[in-house]
């Protein structure tokens, strides 16, 4: 049962108005916790109930589910469905309602009405199960509509966090250059700013102790560091760079004689350098 909360005279003059001012407090502070008209419900599959102890204002007078939770009168249809109270005596009384084109905005008392009848401010999709929103004075709902959801398209870039493991180890080869200029084996998009590591290992496919032969780390096309290769096995190489959200970290690599320039295992760590901040690539 939704009953009356007795209302007190403006101007107490018994122990009844004093008593009733104090339900009245008790409810202020309640509402404060959260119980205003609570709906609930078990699950999804079952239909939400006006739950026991939750208090509602209509009219300018509070009422209280008291007894136990409230069951809403009338039945849920497909699509939406709202809750219409109305006064009955000392008591309200909660229906299903499909239709509120009759029912506006009353900046007086907070809630929608016709002039007879009010609304509580949730909203119900009916449709195979029971999903609860609250809509606001424009009657805009966000509701769920399925427990399972799928997205048509997530994209999900290389990432890690503080910590040195390799998310991507990419590999890139050049051979014998004819025409003498570098070339770029390996481009990675940064897209957080700090100090990272890049780690990489680069040999010769035939070792060559004429120091022609090399690779070459930039940002953004600019190079940071230049190391010289003379060895058919491999070196291990890792330089400290700063980048900026947006960088290209690349890798070029250059020769002149019948060999090839070969990287492998690429990637970036931050671990020594306490970053907590998540980094981004793209390859």
């Amino acid at each position: 049962m939704i009953s009356k909360v007795i209302q007190y005279n403006s101007t107490p003059t018994v122990v009844s108005d004093y008593q009733a001012q104090n339900a009245h407090l008790q409810a202020m502070i309640n509402k404060a916790n959260g119980s205003m008209g609570v709906l609930k419900q078990t699950s999804l599959s079952t239909i939400p109930t006006i739950a026991q102890g939750g208090y509602i204002s209509m009219g300018g007078t509070l009422y209280v589910v008291d007894t136990s939770d409230y069951t809403i009168l009338g039945s849920l249809s497909a699509g939406l469905n709202y809750i219409a109270l109305a006064v009955s005596g000392d008591n309200l009384t909660a229906t299903w309602i499909q239709d509120i084109s009759a029912y506006s905005w009353n900046a007086v008392y907070n809630y929608y009405t016709n002039g007879t009848n009010a609304l509580l401010p949730y909203v119900i999709k009916y449709d195979t199960n029971y999903y609860i929103s609250i809509f606001n004075q424009s009657f805009n709902q966000v509701l769920k509509t399925d427990s399972s959801p799928t997205f048509s398209r997530i994209t999900q870039t290389n990432k890690y966090t503080s910590g040195d493991y390799r998310i991507t180890e990419i590999c890139g080869e050049l051979e014998s250059s004819i025409t003498i200029i570098e070339q770029k084996l390996i481009e990675y998009k940064v897209e957080d700013s700090g100090t990272v590591k890049a780690n990489y290992s680069a040999k010769l496919s035939v070792a060559n102790t004429f120091p022609v032969n090399y690779v070459s780390l930039k940002i953004n096309g600019v190079e940071e560091v230049k190391d010289f290769l003379v060895a058919e096995t491999y070196v291990e190489i890792s330089h400290s760079i700063s980048v900026s959200k947006g960088d290209l970290v690349q890798i070029f690599a250059f020769t002149t004689t019948s060999n090839s320039v070969i990287v492998d295992g690429f990637y970036l760590s931050c671990d020594e350098y306490g970053i907590n901040d998540d980094y981004w690539g793209v390859i």
